[in-house]
């Protein structure tokens, strides 16, 4: 079955009203499959947005990130620097302006809030800048390959983990 991005109201006890489940946006919009929820910090209390990590075409991990509008069901998506899900991607995380500008965008997000999203393909990690309103990709670093013990260069600097966590293993001598 799909994943469904869905929000959940209940009545505060004793007030009456019935609990409402509604579906925030089309599923299919999302690869069928949603993961990684993240709503960004506002003065308000709650935001439009919604981030997630979702698949785009045929795939069985997360290569595209999604904004969707919780109040409008649009979404837009970033599906790699192609566009065609070359990448794999993990969690992202919201940064938002300085406090004191974002004391001044209930409810939305901040102009030139950024989402910063750790990504694997061909060549290795990078981790990506995008522009939280368009989805568009700001920036990329990419590490420079490291020399193992032998010499020789390390693929991947920044392995891809569940939840972005990273502990290095320990040395043993």
């Amino acid at each position: 079955g799909h994943s469904k991005l869905l929000r959940i109201s209940l009545p505060l006890p004793g007030g009456g009203g019935t609990p409402e489940i509604v579906e925030l946006c089309d599923a299919g919009m999302l690869g069928g499959f949603c993961d990684f929820p993240q709503v960004p910090a506002t003065t308000s209390g709650g935001s439009d947005s919604i981030f997630v990590s979702c698949l785009e075409g045929d795939a069985s991990a997360t290569n595209c990130i999604a904004r969707v509008d919780a109040a409008t069901g649009k979404v837009k998506r970033w599906a790699g620097r192609d566009g065609c899900g070359e990448e794999l991607v993990s969690e992202s995380i919201v940064v938002q302006p300085t406090a004191q500008e974002v004391s001044s965008c209930a409810g939305t997000l901040c102009q030139g809030a950024v989402l910063l999203v750790a990504t694997h393909d061909a060549e290795g990690a990078s981790l990506v800048v995008l522009d939280c309103e368009e989805m568009v990709e700001i920036s990329r670093y990419r590490p420079v390959s490291l020399l193992n013990d032998q010499g020789v260069a390390c693929e991947h600097t920044v392995p891809f983990c569940v939840h972005g966590v990273w502990i290095p293993a320990l040395d043993q001598a």
